[in-house]
């Protein structure tokens, strides 16, 4: 007992509980992002789900201290629900909602979509005086 408590001296436990809603079995891809900047993912392969395919918990055992965990961060599995990745993190706007944004209320990117933001064909057409 004392020594598997030296062993983890010093060192940061974490538990995840991931569930598989939609039925199909895929690898489990974690970004650690530690306090200090540095990042590390971790992969696990598909066969974690051999046991129990909705429900999986793993412990992992960090050297540094975690400041936010996201799964899939190079979205590549099939994952319909990406609002749930992940724990500590601000999420990022939907590509959607950046695009909507940068409209501000119609073409042209002035309020009526008349005037102000040119896209680049208009650029394009003043600067040759068209």
């Amino acid at each position: 007992m004392k020594q598997t408590k030296a062993k983890y001296a010093g060192k940061n436990m974490y538990e995840l509980t991931l569930s598989n809603k939609g039925g199909l079995v895929m690898p489990i891809i974690i970004e650690w992002t530690y306090k200090d900047g540095t990042k590390e993912i971790d992969r696990i392969p598909a066969q974690v789900w051999r046991m129990n395919e909705n429900k999986v918990i793993k412990t992992f055992v960090k050297d540094k201290e975690v400041a936010s965990i996201k799964l899939d961060p190079l979205k590549e599995t099939a994952d319909i629900n990406e609002a749930n990745n992940s724990w500590n993190t601000i999420a990022e706007p939907s590509k959607f909602s950046v695009f909507k944004a940068g409209l501000r209320g119609g073409r042209g990117g002035g309020p009526g979509g008349g005037g102000g933001g040119l896209n680049p064909m208009q650029k394009a057409q003043e600067k040759k005086g068209f």
